[in-house]
């Protein structure tokens, strides 16, 4: 399993580094085409839901695997100062404040399923 950032954009680079490379991002290209082909959208204003809804919908989510926390989805509604923790930070996220860093970092693994050629391949 790949971990840490080097070893993961040197991977990614290993098979779409020829395909990317020596092409010029022009980003005025980029803004003539979203101003061409995106509509603008004004997200409404939504009030930020209770502390009482938030634990009804982490009580209602269905168990997962642990995430970069290392807590399953169940281990959440456990304990009111975990429920906290999220609390604090859908009302950060609902005034309009930065995430934390790392907020939505993760560990992705695509496990060999045995019918491809380089399924026999280790990537480590």
């Amino acid at each position: 399993m790949l971990r840490g950032g080097a070893s993961m954009r040197a991977e990614l680079c290993r098979p779409w580094g020829p395909v990317f490379r020596g092409r010029a991002v022009d980003e005025t290209v980029i803004d003539q085409h979203l101003g061409e082909h995106v509509p603008d959208y004004a997200a409404p204003r939504l009030p930020t839901p209770s502390m009482k809804a938030l634990e009804g919908a982490v009580r209602r989510a269905k168990s997962s695997a642990p995430g970069p926390d290392r807590l399953p989805a169940s281990a959440w509604p456990l304990d009111e100062r975990l429920l906290q923790v999220l609390y604090s930070l859908m009302v950060g996220l609902f005034a309009g404040r930065e995430p934390p860093w790392g907020l939505n970092f993760s560990d992705l693994a695509f496990v060999p399923k045995g019918d491809e050629l380089a399924d026999a391949v280790d990537v480590l």
